[in-house]
């Protein structure tokens, strides 16, 4: 909330690390906001609030479509924190096209973007890992399955419920892998 009681933020952090960051873009949309007001003709504050004020509503998403969004991300004179904002979207927009369709593709579009270099962290991260494993099993590529398993661990590493509940699937994709890499 800002000091005239109106909610800037919307956000259910999983940790202190995400907290903080949310506070962070909070704070720095009501700076932007304050900035913007005392300067009605910046089209670089505007689009920085335009930007932020949509990322910060988890919830109730404003209506812009990712045309816009990403013409707002291309405004020049964005401050470089709304730009970092702009760039996870962009990232967090490839995952999730590359996740909506893993299940039509088995997990291959997860295994390109992670054969291209892409690292996943936060919420996406499970899933993500996860899918590479099933592609690359899919694709019999042991060792881009094999490092992805290991990622896919170590991102559920934090969970308490992790290690009991995974376990199965683990075992199995470790399994598979190994066939793979004996040629099986």
């Amino acid at each position: 909330m800002n000091s005239k009681g109106d909610v800037v933020w919307e956000f259910w952090p999983a940790d202190k690390a995400a907290f903080d960051k949310a506070f962070n873009a909070a704070t720095l949309l009501v700076e932007l906001q304050t900035k913007a007001a005392a300067k009605p003709e910046d089209k670089a504050l505007a689009a920085g609030v335009k930007l932020l004020d949509h990322f910060g509503r988890e919830q109730r998403k404003t209506s812009l479509k990712d045309e816009e969004i990403k013409a707002l991300g291309a405004t020049k004179g964005l401050d470089d924190r709304v730009v970092t904002q702009f760039k996870a979207w962009e990232n967090d927009k490839k995952l999730m096209d590359a996740l909506q369709s893993t299940r039509a593709d088995g997990g291959e579009g997860a295994l390109k973007l992670f054969k291209e270099g892409t690292e996943v962290t936060g919420r996406l991260a499970l899933p993500f890992y996860y899918w590479v494993v099933q592609g690359a099993i899919k694709g019999k590529d042991a060792a881009n399955g094999t490092k992805a398993l290991d990622l896919f661990i170590k991102a559920g590493s934090s969970r308490k419920d992790f290690a009991e509940r995974a376990k199965k699937d683990i075992d199995a994709m470790r399994a598979k892998l190994k066939e793979i890499s004996a040629g099986k």
